[in-house]
């Protein structure tokens, strides 16, 4: 390491100056301002112009003008692929063409098994319609034979009673 002598360096510090409370020296409580310093001269501190507004608007449309015509430019090339091309490549890559004939197969298989799962659904719906039909002639048949039982058994009873 190379050693420095203090004269040799040129410190540029404010004088040290003491605490209130007795400790050591500090900066100033307003802080070190720049103009003190010879390195950094004050900047001259130049009013806000109306014309800087004025350039503003103007560099940003400036800006916005070039950037879309970038875009038109760019928009207006040829670049992508043609609808015959994207054809081409489905007809050759497709996987849906290579199962064309098996998908086929497949979904009439289908087609039969829905029909006659359809079929067998139509007869037991129309054989539960002809067991509710019983069912209901059953019940009348039934309500019929109750009331011949009950006339019977009425008649019987009027018979041992004796007569007046």
């Amino acid at each position: 390491m190379c050693a420095v002598s203090k004269s040799e360096m040129d410190l540029r510090d404010l004088t040290p100056q003491k605490d209130p409370k007795g400790g050591s020296p500090r900066t100033p409580p307003g802080g070190i301002r720049v103009s003190e310093y010879a390195e950094f001269p004050a900047a001259p501190t130049a009013a806000v112009h109306e014309s800087g507004v004025w350039k503003v608007i103007a560099c940003s449309s400036i800006s916005a003008l070039l950037a879309m015509t970038v875009a038109w430019f760019t928009a207006m090339q040829a670049k992508g692929i043609s609808e015959s091309e994207l054809k081409a490549y489905v007809k050759e890559y497709s996987p849906y063409v290579f199962d064309k004939d098996n998908l086929a197969r497949q979904q009439a298989a289908q087609d039969t098994e829905m029909g006659r799962i359809a079929g067998r659904q139509e007869r037991v719906l129309e054989r539960l319609g002809k067991i509710d039909e019983l069912h209901v002639g059953y019940d009348r048949s039934i309500q019929d034979l109750y009331k011949k039982v009950d006339t019977i058994t009425n008649y019987m009873e009027a018979e041992k009673t004796p007569k007046r």
